[in-house]
């Protein structure tokens, strides 16, 4: 069965009556089971992220930005009106600069192997990435940060924020591991660089 995607949620998925699809636009049709694209908007492009489907971060790359934008303007037009606030919305400022200044990786270790990366989405599935497009040049380096973190520590969870003056990280890991651990980590914080 085929169904076409009457809008965007809030969250940028496709709805059409009950069924919530990812990575679609209003007006594509899907095939109901699958989610399969069978009809395309014009309003779609290629999404620049090799892991864009997969990684449960970013949802909508596969959208033009003009479309995007007007979207995105009329989630809030909307969320004013829903409380009575009936102004005017100005043109979108686009903040992203060079990218985002925060990630959060998770880190597991298995027979050895450490991944680092993003959950897909809806999913405890790790997708192990070498880097993430969407991130400043100042955290091209933050995969393999979090691997050897990992390394050290096993399964963990890095934040890492580029500042002005390096990389801030904040590891979560279980107390006993960061304690037997924490006096062994001075010398990987001093060749990662690491504030």
């Amino acid at each position: 069965m085929q169904l076409t995607i009457e809008n965007l949620n809030w969250r940028g998925e496709g709805v059409s009556g009950d069924q919530v699809f990812r990575h679609v636009l209003a007006g594509e049709v899907v095939e109901s089971a699958s989610g399969r694209i069978v009809l395309a908007s014009p309003d779609r492009i290629d999404a620049f992220c090799k892991y864009y489907a997969r990684c449960g971060g970013c949802q909508l790359q596969h959208w033009q930005l003009e479309p995007y934008r007007a979207w995105k303007m009329d989630l809030v037009q909307s969320a004013f009106a829903r409380r009575g606030i009936m102004t005017k919305i100005d043109k979108m400022i686009d903040a992203h600069g060079a990218g985002r200044r925060r990630v959060s990786l998770h880190m597991r270790k298995n027979e050895g192997v450490v991944t680092a990366g993003f959950m897909a989405a809806r999913s405890h599935e790790l997708i192990d990435i070498d880097r993430c497009p969407i991130l400043v040049p100042m955290l091209d380096s933050a995969t393999d940060i979090a691997r050897k973190l990992g390394n050290r520590l096993g399964d963990c969870d890095v934040a890492i924020t580029a500042a002005d003056n390096g990389l801030d990280v904040a590891v979560k890991v279980e107390r006993k591991i960061a304690d037997e651990q924490l006096p062994k980590l001075a010398g990987l914080v001093a060749e990662l660089k690491l504030l």
